[in-house]
């Protein structure tokens, strides 16, 4: 059995752990497998949401307190189901009524809202990252992959016994809304999840990179079945007469095709050098705007890397253009993703708002000449392909 103590303090959490194995009758995808089908059941719950996010690499720790309220009985909608999240920290809350998405700053007593969202504009909101929408969804896939080896043993968490499931996942990762996330590089993600052995709820859920310090972590509590939001909660115009509409700054507009690339000169990452853009005319370039915690531009990644095979050799480069991270933070990351072609570094984000950028991955495709042939905001690798292989010698 393996022992825990847990101590939810508001600033922290430790655990203290040893090993001791036990005999049991269940394996550990049949304790998954009665997990993802008490979630599945699930029509509506209120629960606290507690993560830790320790990052010795980049000396950070920060933590998220939330309660989140999930209806699933309107699946009919880009998610597949309803919310409420308020930060209970600093008391802002998101809702989504399956049409609609907005924000609530008590603070500040203003709404932000934003109509027809989609799933990807959501698909990136904190309080989903290992969160019960990532496993509801993502647990099915885990439980029939055969080459994903599962352990499953007993724990001990203030003085109650619970399941402890530990497995690893190659090369890839449990994305917010519990679909997977691919890498071209090895690397390899340990997930240790903690269940009650009566109603095979989590308590919660654990993610590292296999053999390192850095980790996320989700506490789950004060599950509430019972609880159900007023109808009129989740209605904008509720909000009108108290909150203001937040002004916001008006979104960039993309730099548009046929026109002339603004030139610039950046340092490139990892050496002492720097490039002007205007110096590589004659090939035809990419340029691949991210930044380090965009889930969508670690997506893209193979797929760059497959552009780049296909290509190298000929009037061609790929250039990624780093968003606003440190030299610190664009090294963590270069630690557990390799890149065959060089970054250059826009520490201000001057040249993304030249380009019209609003959000990562941002793709432009630059001919012999310096004019951009192709803009577009997201990854789209067959449009990147056809405008490439019609310009690439």
């Amino acid at each position: 059995m393996k022992k825990f103590f847990l101590f939810l303090l508001p600033f922290f959490v430790v655990i203290i752990c040893t090993n001791l194995q036990a005999q049991r009758l269940l394996s550990a995808d049949q304790v998954l497998e009665k997990v993802s089908k008490r979630l599945n059941n699930i029509k509506t719950v209120q629960y606290d949401y507690h993560r830790i996010d320790n990052y010795p690499s980049d000396n950070y720790r920060g933590e998220l307190f939330y309660k989140i309220y999930l209806d699933y009985k309107d699946s009919l909608n880009a998610l597949g189901f309803t919310f409420q999240a308020t930060d209970t920290a600093s008391s802002p809350v998101d809702i989504y009524n399956g049409a609609d998405h907005f924000n609530l700053s008590k603070k500040e007593m203003t709404v932000s809202l934003i109509h027809n969202s989609s799933a990807n504009s959501m698909s990136s909101m904190s309080f989903f990252l290992n969160s019960i929408v990532s496993l509801r969804k993502g647990l099915p896939t885990i439980i029939t992959d055969n080459t994903i080896e599962k352990t499953l043993n007993d724990t001990l968490i203030d003085g109650k016994e619970y399941y402890l499931v530990n497995f690893i996942l190659k090369n890839e990762k449990l994305k917010y809304l519990g679909t997977m996330l691919s890498f071209i590089d090895k690397r390899d993600f340990k997930y240790e999840i903690a269940i009650d052995k009566i109603t095979y709820l989590p308590l919660f859920l654990k993610s590292s990179g296999a053999g390192q310090n850095d980790y996320n972590m989700s506490i789950f509590s004060n599950y509430d079945f019972d609880y159900k939001p007023q109808a009129a909660s989740w209605k904008y115009t509720t909000y009108e007469p108290d909150y203001k509409e937040k002004q916001t700054q008006s979104k960039l507009k993309l730099i548009s095709e046929n026109t002339g690339a603004p030139d610039w000169t950046l340092a490139i990452y990892g050496t002492n050098d720097s490039l002007k853009l205007s110096s590589l005319k004659g090939k035809v370039i990419l340029l691949d705007f991210w930044f380090r915690y965009c889930e969508n531009c670690i997506a893209a990644l193979p797929a760059l890397d497959s552009i780049y095979q296909k290509y190298k050799g000929k009037n061609f480069e790929i250039i990624g253009v780093n968003l606003l991270d440190s030299k610190e933070s664009i090294k963590a990351f270069y630690k557990v993703h390799h890149s065959p072609y060089n970054s250059v570094m826009d520490s201000d984000g001057k040249i993304a708002t030249q380009y019209g950028v609003n959000g990562c991955p941002a793709e432009f495709v630059i001919d012999e000449t310096g004019k951009v042939i192709y803009s577009s905001e997201g990854f789209d690798k067959k449009a990147i392909e056809d405008v490439l292989n019609a310009h690439v010698k």
